[in-house]
């Protein structure tokens, strides 16, 4: 199922509209009898409503239990959805 991200320590799973990255809802859709996990990033547009280069991105991992505690995690691919190319 769908887990929405409520907090955090991770940098690189931290987004506001304070930052050069801007704001983000980071979801992950979990598919626990396939081992498959997808971290979902979508950017907001900014106060002035200027949407972002980058709207989407989908990073996609394989999942293994190593122990009742621990998973172990493979980056399979990543899928960005554009609004333009190169600032265009």
């Amino acid at each position: 199922g769908t887990w929405k991200l409520q907090f955090t320590t991770a940098a690189d799973a931290t987004f506001s509209r304070n930052t050069s990255r801007g704001d983000a809802e980071v979801s992950n859709i979990v598919d626990a009898i396939r081992g498959v996990v997808t971290n979902c990033i979508d950017f907001k547009a900014n106060p002035e409503g200027d949407v972002p280069a980058c709207e989407q991105l989908r990073v996609k991992l394989s999942a293994s239990a190593e122990s009742g505690s621990r998973v172990a995690l493979v980056f399979r691919l990543v899928k960005a959805r554009l609004t333009r190319f190169f600032g265009f």
